[in-house]
Formats: C-alpha cells, structure tokens, sequence
C-alpha cells in the first residue's frame, strides 16, 4: 500500500471515530493540542502527513485504541 493511499485511510477513520463520538473538529483539535481545527481538517482530508507522535494523542482523545486507527476496518 503506497503512503498517499495509507493516509487516505487513517484520515477517513479519524473522521469516523470522531463523528461517532460528537465531536467537532475543533473540540478534537483542542483535545489533540493543537492551536486551530485546521490541522484535524487537513488530516481528515488528507492533505496534512499526520507526525506519528500525534497517533497516540488522537485515538486517547477518541477514546479509542491505536490500532482502531492504525489498522483499523476505516
């Protein structure tokens, strides 16, 4: 699986856990650190490189396991 198609798919399932949790894109970037909901809206759209350290960060603030994103059924 090539990078681009990789990202595609963790993005479209960051979206998922986040829209079934009820959570803006803001709110999840407030929880994630960061300063505005751009960078979850360019991850979700896959637009921004998601830093590996920002896995861990993510999926406690979906209340969801790394590995529902990593490898998840997105």
């Amino acid at each position: 699986m090539n990078k681009e198609k990789y990202l595609k798919i963790i993005g479209s399932r960051i979206q998922k856990y986040r829209t079934l949790k009820g959570l803006s894109q803001e709110e999840l970037s407030k929880r994630c650190g960061y300063k505005s909901k751009s960078s979850i809206s360019k991850i979700e759209s896959r637009v921004y490189d998601i830093p590996i350290s920002k896995i861990p960060v993510i999926a406690q603030s979906l209340n969801v396991n790394e590995i529902d994103i990593l490898r998840g059924e997105g």
